[in-house]
């Protein structure tokens, strides 16, 4: 996997699977969609977009996911602390042989959700800013 595709995994991890149990309160379910854009150095990839539904026990358990999750993707979350509208974490991911160190600032409002992920590896900086908006319901199953 190149170096921005593990990052753009990981930056879809953390902002779809990283809303803290607090932010219920504030985060409606439904359908969302999440704009994501990477920057190194001077170089900006090309903004990633990516719909996800959100039920009310994913909201609430998010947290929870993104913690279970981590050990299948070699990640380690450390110093999640969350608030009813903000979370901050850091993770530590390993894919061959070399180790991601990113750090996730995430704020959450009713009907959207933004942040940014400053990921660190092989001494390169990579910023993600993340913004995610409700654009309706999800379509039923």
């Amino acid at each position: 996997m190149t170096t921005t595709h593990a990052l753009y995994a990981v930056a879809i991890t953390l902002g779809l699977a990283a809303t803290p149990a607090d932010a219920q309160r504030l985060l409606r379910p439904g359908k969302y969609e999440q704009t994501m854009a990477m920057r190194q150095g001077g170089t900006t990839a090309p903004a990633l977009k990516v719909e996800q539904c959100l039920s009310a026990d994913d909201i609430e358990n998010m947290a929870a996911v993104l913690v279970k999750a981590a050990p299948e993707e070699n990640c380690t979350v450390t110093d999640l602390k969350s608030q009813a509208d903000r979370m901050t974490f850091t993770m530590a991911c390993t894919e061959d042989d070399e180790i991601y160190r990113s750090a996730a600032e995430l704020r959450f409002a009713t009907d959207a959700y933004s942040g940014t992920v400053t990921t660190t590896v092989a001494g390169k900086v990579i910023v993600t800013t993340l913004a995610a908006r409700r654009i309706g319901v999800c379509d039923p199953r």
